[in-house]
C-alpha cells in the first residue's frame, strides 16, 4: 500500500502548540482563560488523503489517536458514502488502556473493485477532542494497472474495409501502447479509433468515453483480442451507426519482432445502429497491424498472382504471373515448381536449388513449366542481403487424356476461333468479327494416328485475345479429328475458357457438329455434311491445309445434352472456327501463309457479351432423309 499524498489537518490542543511556540510578553493577552481539558480521540493532520490499493490487498488500516493515555476506551465511527457490498467499516474503535493511538481497519472485497475506481470515505469520531479533528475525509481507489511503451503504429483494415478508405487503401497513425502491470500478456491501444476520427472527413467519435482496444499475446505469439468484439468508439455514416470490430476464428494474430500481423478476411465489422446490426468483412487487404514502439517499420511485402498461360516462340510452356512489392524491397526471387510443399520451394529458391527469375521490379514474370501438375508459385523478398518475407500463388496445369502417345509439332497455325468470340464486344459496341482476331498457336500432329490433330492450349494462349477475360485459365490441348478429310469432327472435351458473363463462369467445354448431330441421334455423318455442318480439312495448291469447323458449339459440360450453344441468335449463320497451318514446310507454303494471314488491327474488347447464348439445336429440323439448316459458308474452304 502507497501514501500518495499528504493534508495539514489543523491541530489546535492548546497544550501541543504551546510546546512548540515562542512568544514574548507583548504578545500575551491582557486575560487568558485555560480551556477546559479534553481527552477525547481526533485524527491526525498526518494521514494519507489517499490509499492506493493493488491487487491482493483487502485492507487499509488508519489510526485514530488521543492525546495522552488512559483507560480503555471505546467511541462510536460514522462513516458516509460506503459500499456496503465492498467495504466492511468498523462501527467501533477502542483505545488499550495507556494508549494514545487505536487502529481502525477496513477491509474490503479487492476483485470487486474495478481498475480505476475510485471510492470517497468521511469516519466521522463520536466525542472527538475539542482541540483536535473530528473526521477524516480520503479516498480508496485501484488505479490503472497500465504501464505506457510508448508510442507505436496501428494499421486500421476493419472501418477502412468496410467503406473503402483511400480507394482501397488502409490508413495508419501512432498510438500509444501500454502493458498491464500484473497481467503478463495483456496490452491496449489507447483510444485508437480517436485519431482515425480527425483523418476521415464526416467521421465521428464519442469523445465523452473511453475506447481503448485490449488484446493479449499468449504465450506461443498467437494473438486475440478481448473482449471480442470490441468497440471503435467510431462513426463513419450516422444511419448505420458506431463501428465494432470482431476477430474471427480465422482471424488469430501473430506476434513477430515487435509486430502483430492478422491473417486476410480474419476480421469482422460491425456496425450498430438503432434500427439493428449489420455484419461485413474486414481486413480484406490483410493490412491490420499493430507495431510496438521503438520497432522501424519496414516493408518486405510482396505478392504475386497467377495470370495465365504462354507458349513461347521457341514453343517453350510457361506460366505468366505477376508480382508486386513493399517499400523496402531491394529485389525478389521467383520461381515455380509442382510442389505442395511451399516451405520447401522457399527454401530451394534462396539456396540456388532451383531456376529462379530476379527482378527488382514490379511486373510480368515468366517462369518456365515442366508440363501439367499442381504448382506453386513463390515470390521470395530480399532487403539489407538477406532474403526477407515470401508469398505464393497456387494454380494448376491440366492436361488431355488425349494428349497421351506420341505428337510432333508442325509449328504455328492461325487459329480462329468461333466459339467464344462472337459472343463479345468491341470498344465501339459492334459485335467482334472472329476473322479479325486470329490466333497464334501451336498445332502438332499424331504420329500414332495419322490425321489426328491437336492445338496447344489455345484459349489460354497469350495471342488469343479473350484470355484476358478467362477466369478459368486451365491449359487444355483441343484434339481434331480430321482421319477422314471429308468428315473431321471435335469431340467434346474442356476449352481451359470461362467467365462469369457466361453461364456463371464455367470451365466451357466444346465440340462441333461432326460430333453433337451423331451423337444425340438427329443425323448420321452423312447428312451432316451433306447440310454443310461438319468440318472438314483441305489442302490448297501453295501446300496450306485449312480445317474448316463449320458448327462450332460450346456448352457447360462434355455431356452432348449440356451441349450445343452459341452465340449466333435465332435466324443468323453460325460462324465457322479456322485452323490454318502447313503440314509439308516449303517456303512456297510459307510465303503463301503469310498473305492468307486475315487479321485486321487488332482492338481490345470491352468484355461485355452482346449476345445471349442460344441453344442451336432445337433451330435444327431433322428427319431421317435431310437435315433442314441455313449455312452460307461453304465447306471447301473457300472463306478466305
Amino acid at each position: 500500500m502507497k501514501f500518495l499524498k499528504y493534508s495539514l489537518y489543523t491541530l489546535v490542543a492548546l497544550a501541543v502548540s504551546a510546546a512548540f511556540t515562542a512568544c514574548d510578553e507583548d504578545d500575551v493577552p491582557d486575560k487568558y482563560t485555560p480551556g477546559a481539558p479534553s481527552d477525547g480521540p481526533y485524527f491526525s493532520s498526518t494521514l494519507a488523503e489517499t490509499y492506493d490499493v493493488s491487487k491482493g490487498e483487502s485492507s487499509v488500516t488508519f489510526d485514530l489517536s488521543r492525546a495522552n493515555g488512559g483507560d480503555e476506551a471505546t467511541y462510536s465511527l460514522e462513516v458516509k458514502n460506503p459500499d456496503s457490498e465492498i467495504f466492511t467499516i468498523p462501527a467501533q474503535v477502542t483505545f488499550a488502556k495507556d494508549a494514545t493511538s487505536a487502529p481502525v481497519t477496513i477491509s474490503f472485497d479487492n476483485e470487486k473493485i474495478a481498475d480505476g475506481a475510485v471510492y470517497d470515505f468521511d469516519v466521522t469520531v463520536a466525542d472527538a477532542s475539542t482541540y483536535g479533528v473530528g473526521s477524516y475525509v480520503f479516498t480508496i481507489m485501484k488505479p490503472e494497472p497500465w504501464e505506457t511503451l510508448g508510442t507505436g503504429i496501428y494499421v486500421d483494415d476493419i472501418a477502412c474495409s468496410l467503406y473503402n478508405i483511400g480507394g482501397g487503401k488502409t490508413l495508419s497513425w501512432e498510438v500509444e501502447i501500454q502493458k498491464h502491470g500484473q497481467d503478463e500478456g495483456l496490452y491496449r491501444l489507447v483510444n485508437p479509433y480517436a485519431t482515425m476520427a480527425k483523418m476521415v472527413n464526416g467521421a465521428t467519435f464519442d469523445s465523452a468515453n473511453q475506447y481503448n482496444i485490449t488484446f493479449r499475446i499468449r504465450e506461443d505469439n498467437s494473438v486475440v483480442f478481448t473482449p471480442n468484439p470490441f468497440c471503435t468508439g467510431l462513426t463513419l455514416d450516422p444511419s448505420y451507426g458506431v463501428i465494432y470490430g470482431a476477430q474471427m476464428s480465422s482471424g488469430i494474430g501473430t506476434y513477430e519482432d515487435g509486430i502483430i500481423t492478422f491473417p486476410t478476411d480474419g476480421f469482422g465489422a460491425i456496425e450498430q445502429s438503432e434500427y439493428g446490426q449489420g455484419w461485413y468483412k474486414a481486413n480484406t487487404h490483410g493490412a491490420e497491424m499493430i507495431v510496438f514502439p521503438g520497432v522501424e517499420l519496414t516493408d518486405y511485402s510482396a505478392s504475386i498472382e497467377y495470370a495465365g498461360f504462354f507458349t513461347a516462340p521457341d514453343n517453350s510452356q510457361q506460366a505468366v504471373v505477376n508480382v508486386a512489392f513493399g517499400a523496402d524491397v531491394e529485389n525478389a526471387r521467383v520461381a515455380c515448381a509442382i510442389t505442395t510443399d511451399v516451405q520447401a520451394l522457399v527454401n530451394s529458391i534462396v539456396s540456388g536449388d532451383i531456376e529462379f527469375v530476379e527482378t527488382a521490379e514490379a511486373g510480368e514474370v515468366r517462369l518456365p513449366l515442366e508440363g501439367p501438375g499442381e504448382y506453386i508459385a513463390v515470390v521470395v523478398t530480399y532487403g539489407k542481403g538477406e532474403p526477407q518475407m515470401y508469398a505464393q500463388a497456387d494454380f494448376e496445369i491440366l492436361g488431355n487424356a488425349v494428349d497421351e502417345g506420341n505428337w510432333s509439332s508442325l509449328g504455328q497455325c492461325d487459329f480462329i476461333d468461333s466459339w467464344i468470340i462472337p459472343g463479345l464486344t468491341l470498344n465501339d459496341g459492334t459485335a467482334a468479327d472472329p476473322f479479325n482476331f486470329p490466333a497464334s498457336v501451336e498445332i502438332q500432329k499424331s504420329d500414332d494416328t495419322p490425321g489426328v490433330y491437336r492445338l496447344m492450349a489455345p484459349f489460354t494462349n497469350e495471342s488469343y485475345l479473350p484470355n484476358q477475360l478467362n477466369q478459368v485459365q486451365k491449359v487444355r490441348n483441343i484434339v481434331i479429328n480430321c482421319e477422314n478429310p471429308a468428315y473431321c469432327f471435335v469431340e467434346p472435351q474442356k476449352s481451359g475458357w470461362g467467365n462469369a458473363g457466361v453461364k456463371g463462369g464455367v470451365e466451357l467445354a466444346i465440340c462441333d457438329g461432326g460430333y453433337l448431330f451423331p451423337a444425340l441421334g438427329i443425323a448420321q455423318p452423312a447428312q451432316v455434311v451433306a447440310a454443310g455442318l461438319g468440318s472438314s480439312l483441305t489442302v490448297d495448291n501453295d501446300g496450306i491445309s485449312t480445317i474448316l469447323i463449320n458448327s462450332p458449339f460450346w456448352g457447360t459440360s462434355t455431356e452432348p445434352d449440356d451441349l450445343g450453344y452459341s452465340f449466333i441468335p435465332e435466324g443468323q449463320d453460325m460462324i465457322p472456327s479456322v485452323v490454318m497451318f502447313i503440314e509439308e514446310d516449303t517456303p512456297a507454303a510459307r510465303a503463301a501463309l503469310k498473305k492468307k494471314v486475315i487479321g485486321k488491327t487488332i482492338e481490345m474488347l470491352s468484355g461485355k457479351f452482346n449476345r445471349k447464348p442460344t441453344k442451336m439445336l432445337p433451330l435444327i429440323k431433322a428427319d431421317k432423309k435431310a437435315i433442314k439448316y441455313k449455312n452460307n459458308k461453304k465447306a471447301n474452304g473457300a472463306i478466305l
